[in-house]
């Protein structure tokens, strides 16, 4: 393009001669000048291959939806997410999730792939004291139509939002939500599982628009790690726990236990410890996380029953070391164990009230003729939540999960959800055999579990369920293998 000059551009200018021109004719040479740079530039700008498209509202999924419940009663550190599709290729900008009260610590979003590929991450630093929080990534993630996403936030403390029976796939303008994920664990981690129809009010933000061609940006390093516990073992690829993903972290040097066998002082911590004692816990708040307690002389490796408060036991194994004299690991009430591994005691777990059992296995109890081996066993409780937890148990037992049918009238409050179960007599126990207690039972609900056929063809040697007739709810449950794998249990 060529630009016009002004005759006065070749005018003479030696000895000192200077054009005269009056001002009106300056102004409008300059105009012409200015109009044809800018057509220049213009043209420059079509042409550039670095050129962006106009900038498009932002959407999410939720848009401006509320969960039923701002702050669940799980205050154990996880990853909640969604995963989504976008229906035209953009840009992924950054994450939201909804906070209520509980939800504390430094909260931390991510955009992950379909198979898992951290694509980036970023830290909530301004949050307000609740409802939906945002964060915008540094660089825009380019995502591509038809593809599957996850959008996910880390909750140090738990306390996640939900709302259950969601109606996924949940079809907004520029997205499909496909589901809730989660994934318990001590850091950022990819959210694979799902539970039933959950949503746990996790969001992306999203800009339409960009080039379907933009290349994936290469993923970011975290910009937060745990400092004080090693990274949590992956989850196995079946998504239950096993002996890779409970117990003591792959990494964690133990240490000789020379503390008390009676503890009697709150907020007592025992970590990354070899207990070879009995204890018994007479305090409240007592913590037991990355350690082994490994004897064959107790009747209860832990006993927690004289009314104290929140034990938890987290990342523990518990080797019984084939003790067919003793009870059980851990006896007792007001006590959560999280990625627990049990083994070699005659009963995994007894439970009296305020028990939390989550993400643990319990397998490979220690059996005699005369003994009546049971994963977990209650004759008495007001709360009980067993809830995606791995309990196989082979030989001659009872039962993976027993509420005692002596005492229904003392059961109530009990989820046993989202766990695959097999071996026993029956499988599952759900808390009477009689009609004349049937309007005893209060609350007790069997839900979404996977039953195994192997030990059994039935899963139990009788079948997987009994005494769990109306008003005890069972729905959900399905065959985890064998001919009728993914079929109703029933």
């Amino acid at each position: 393009m060529i630009i016009p000059t002004p005759s006065w551009r070749t005018a003479d200018l030696s000895a000192d001669r200077r054009p005269t021109v009056s001002r009106s004719r300056q102004a409008g040479f300059r105009a012409l000048a200015f109009a044809a740079l800018a057509l220049l530039l213009g043209s420059m700008v079509a042409l550039s291959p670095w050129t962006s498209q106009p900038a498009q509202a932002k959407t999410t999924v939720l848009g401006t939806a509320t969960p039923a419940i701002s702050s669940f009663d799980d205050d154990a550190s996880l990853t909640v997410g969604v995963k989504f599709t976008p229906k035209a290729s953009g840009a992924v900008t950054g994450v939201r999730f909804y906070k209520g009260s509980g939800n504390t610590g430094r909260h931390v979003g991510a955009l992950y792939s379909s198979t898992g590929q951290l694509l980036r991450q970023a830290s909530f630093d301004a949050e307000t004291s609740g409802g939906w929080q945002s964060v915008t990534f540094d660089t825009p993630v380019a995502v591509r139509a038809g593809s599957t996403y996850t959008a996910a936030t880390f909750l140090p403390d738990g306390h996640y939002a939900l709302t259950s029976g969601w109606g996924w796939p949940d079809d907004g303008p520029d997205m499909v939500g496909l589901a809730g994920t989660y994934n318990y664990g001590r850091g950022l981690e990819f959210p694979a599982s799902t539970y039933g129809r959950s949503n746990y009010f996790v969001d992306v933000t999203f800009q339409a628009g960009q080039p379907a061609t933009a290349p994936q940006p290469a993923p970011t390093q975290p910009t937060t790690q745990p400092t004080t516990t090693p990274a949590p073992a992956p989850a196995p690829s079946n998504g239950f726990p096993d002996a890779g993903s409970t117990g003591v972290p792959t990494g964690v040097s133990l240490s000789a236990y020379t503390g008390p066998s009676t503890i009697t002082r709150d907020g007592t911590v025992i970590d990354g410890k070899k207990i070879t004692s009995c204890l018994v816990i007479k305090a409240d708040d007592v913590t037991i996380k990355n350690s082994l307690l490994q004897s064959g002389q107790c009747f209860f490796n832990v006993l927690s029953d004289e009314g104290n408060t929140g034990l938890t036991l987290t990342d523990v194994e518990i080797d019984g070391q084939g003790n067919t004299g003793g009870d059980s690991a851990i006896n007792g009430g007001g006590y959560t164990c999280l990625r627990c591994d049990i083994h070699g005691t005659v009963d995994g777990l007894k439970a009296q009230s305020g028990v939390v059992v989550r993400d643990s296995f319990i397998h490979d109890l220690a059996q005699s003729r005369d003994s009546h081996n049971d994963g977990i066993q209650t004759l008495g409780t007001t709360s009980l939540k067993i809830l995606h937890n791995r309990i196989v148990i082979g030989g001659s037992a009872t039962s993976a999960i027993i509420l005692s049918t002596n005492a229904a009238d003392q059961i109530r409050n009990v989820q046993i959800d989202g766990n695959l179960l097999g071996g026993g007599a029956y499988t599952v126990y759900g808390g009477y055999d009689s009609p004349s207690v049937a309007g005893k039972v209060s609350n007790i609900a069997i839900t979404n579990n996977r039953f195994t056929t192997a030990i059994f063809a039935k899963s139990g040697a009788f079948g997987p369920l009994t005494s769990a007739d109306s008003p005890v709810v069972v729905s959900g449950n399905t065959w985890y293998d064998g001919p009728n794998a993914g079929q109703t249990v029933r």
